[in-house]
């Protein structure tokens, strides 16, 4: 491995956000470590040795998650699940601590967040995260965030770029299946149109009360479709290996754009 390796971090609510990313970041030709010889040695560190891990109480049913690995060349992208939304500012912590000063401050790039608006409007919903994430770093230990530079996070004495992308556009409410519902609307419309059709249905059932609430109707939509495609898996199994995603919708489908235009500026730190 070279010695100008560069790194940046990518924290988000989920593992759907999670594989999103990395799909559109492996369209753009990057690839995704699968074994632990693969991983820059000083980059192991943040992954967790212990089972359970130390910073989850000891609970059995705890996994112990390590971010998933990307890298082009010489630059590399983490991408982590925090496992929701109140852990975005522990998990960076997390991340960074078992990792030196000196190699962070040498190969650190930047730091993005990726969140669902929900019910809220994008601008809303980033001051919101904002506002929490200051008060996470707010003990005066390695990280900051400054509203007076919202496009910048010191880490230890240094500052880098940071960036929030806010699910479905950085602009609407709503959440990551919108995009996902986009692209299946392009590469498979006869099963989202009978997908959408099934979950119209099960919400006249007493049972199926929570599909009106919020979102849950898209999300179930999209659990239809990715059970089809791949019976018995979970959603994100189907976001990395079938084609919510494409090369052609990266620049055709607003919302696929949107999401291609915000990693390549993260792509764009590493240079």
């Amino acid at each position: 491995m070279s010695d100008d390796l560069r790194f940046s971090l990518v924290i988000s609510e989920g593992p759907h956000d999670v594989e999103a990313a990395a799909k559109v970041l492996r369209l753009k030709k990057f690839q995704r470590a699968r074994k632990l010889c693969e991983v820059p040695a000083l980059l192991q560190a943040v992954i967790p040795r212990h089972y359970p891990s130390e910073n989850k109480d000891g609970e059995l049913c705890r996994i112990v998650a390590h971010p998933s690995f990307l890298f082009k060349e010489n630059y590399w992208i983490l991408l982590s699940n925090a496992n929701g939304e109140s852990n975005l500012g522990g998990n960076l912590d997390e991340i960074l601590s078992p990792l030196s000063k000196q190699y962070v401050d040498t190969t650190l790039r930047g730091i993005a967040v990726l969140a669902d608006a929900d019910a809220k409007d994008a601008g809303g919903k980033r001051r919101a995260l904002f506002s929490q994430l200051s008060e996470a770093f707010a003990d005066g230990g390695d990280l900051a965030l400054d509203p007076a530079e919202p496009d910048q996070i010191r880490v230890f004495a240094h500052s880098r770029p940071f960036g929030m992308y806010i699910f479905p556009d950085c602009q609407s409410c709503g959440t990551l299946e919108r995009v996902l519902l986009a692209g299946a609307q392009n590469t498979y419309p006869e099963l989202l149109k009978e997908a959408e059709k099934y979950v119209a249905y099960a919400k006249t059932l007493l049972y199926a009360k929570n599909l009106t609430s919020g979102s849950n109707g898209e999300k179930a939509v999209v659990g239809v479709i990715a059970n089809a495609l791949r019976p018995g898996k979970a959603n994100q199994v189907s976001i990395h290996d079938d084609d919510w995603f494409t090369k052609e919708s990266l620049t055709s489908l607003a919302l696929h754009q949107a999401l291609s235009e915000f990693i390549d500026t993260i792509i764009q730190w590493g240079r």
